[in-house]
């Protein structure tokens, strides 16, 4: 199942939604969350980061707790009628 920009949703995944623009410098790249924004929730790191990656398989990067909400996902897949 996909929602918003294609990002596949896994039945009972935690979510994270972005409420703020928020970009920092990490090592070598630049980060960049903008609002609107949807990322599957690895750890709740501590109070004021978090870890999260756009999709399975890919790299986990961090973003602020104050800028961001959980959203649960409790999606189970269709059946199809008997």
């Amino acid at each position: 199942m996909a929602d918003r920009e294609g990002l596949s949703i896994a039945p009972g995944q935690v979510y994270i939604e972005v409420e703020y623009d928020y970009e920092y410098k990490a090592k070598d790249k630049m980060v960049t969350i903008r609002q609107g924004e949807w990322y599957m929730l690895v750890k709740k790191t501590n109070e004021d980061w978090w870890q999260v990656k756009k999709e399975e398989g890919t790299k986990a990067f961090y973003v602020p707790a104050q800028y961001v909400k959980e959203v649960r996902r409790a999606l189970m897949p269709l059946r199809s009628p008997p």
